[in-house]
């Protein structure tokens, strides 16, 4: 799934329940589908085998 499609998916995530819930369990939810979110992205680009030196020690800065 590429960045667009998720940004678009969390786009009406926020449409649907923001004003639903109550802002405290909203915000605890999205802090958590987040959380899943960038945790699938640097799985995935740990699991990258063919990487460059430079981009290595950039991921390595922003994974912690």
């Amino acid at each position: 799934m590429g960045s667009i499609q998720v940004v678009f998916i969390l786009e009406k995530i926020r449409i649907m329940w923001e004003s639903i819930l109550p802002k405290s369990t909203y915000r605890k939810s999205m802090c958590h589908v987040l959380g899943s979110v960038f945790s699938r992205i640097a799985r995935d680009m740990l699991l990258i085998d063919d990487m460059a030196a430079e981009e290595t020690l950039q991921v390595i800065h922003v994974v912690p």
